[in-house]
């Protein structure tokens, strides 16, 4: 699948000094979304908030839109690092059901997050940003959405009774992404609420059991 990507950088940071004037950049981008808002993300109050010149900042970044991208590609990168590690730490033995509410809740967490901040934009490269998954400690060239979470689940795999696992794979990333992005569109307000957290849960749980063994479950 083919993601329209957001403008990136114009030069990457090499040296120390570099290095710092692009961290603060994106910090004080990060300050100024998260306590006044996008549209209060011009030249002048970056140039304010990071001490850097506005013709330092156009060295590195060819517009504002470019310095969001980035920003919230951190953002990104940092908040999927800390669900991997969340759902590794859990016990094998993890109810399959407490593992998904896990990934449902985190992932619409960190998306929520990302479209507070920037909402136009987000949804402008929502793809992007939905498959934007590689970080440690997958380094086999294949980071995206399903790769990564075919690898969580695999540990509890003797709890799934479906008996295509990469397709019921295929089908929980698809409608977390599908459904979650729906939500932050037209139902913003309940987007991150425990109600919508527990429905998606189970609506896309059913997807790694048979039509029988969801039954029988229901039944207990």
């Amino acid at each position: 699948m083919i993601r329209k990507m957001p403008p990136s950088i114009r030069k990457a940071p090499k040296q120390n000094r570099s290095i710092f004037l692009v961290d603060s950049l994106k910090e004080a981008c990060l300050n100024i979304l998260k306590r006044d808002g996008a549209e209060q993300l011009t030249i002048a109050n970056l140039s304010a908030e990071s001490g850097v010149t506005p013709a330092s900042i156009y060295d590195y970044f060819p517009s504002i839109e470019a310095l969001i991208a980035a920003t919230l590609d951190d953002v990104l990168r940092i908040t999927l690092e800390k669900l991997l590690e969340h759902v590794e730490s859990l016990p094998t033995n993890t109810p399959l059901t407490n593992v998904i509410s896990k990934i449902v809740a985190e992932t619409v967490a960190s998306r929520n997050e990302l479209f507070e901040m920037a909402p136009e934009l987000y949804l402008k490269y929502a793809e992007y940003y939905e498959g934007r998954d590689d970080v440690p400690p997958y380094d086999d060239n294949q980071h995206d959405s399903f790769t990564i979470t075919k690898m969580l689940l695999a540990r509890f795999q003797d709890q799934i009774s479906a008996q295509d696992f990469d397709y019921s794979v295929y089908l929980f990333v698809r409608g977390l992404q599908l459904l979650t992005r729906s939500i932050l569109q037209e139902r913003t307000k309940q987007a991150t609420s425990p109600h919508t957290v527990r429905l998606l849960t189970s609506m896309l749980s059913a997807v790694f059991q048979e039509e029988g063994e969801t039954a029988r479950v229901r039944q207990q």
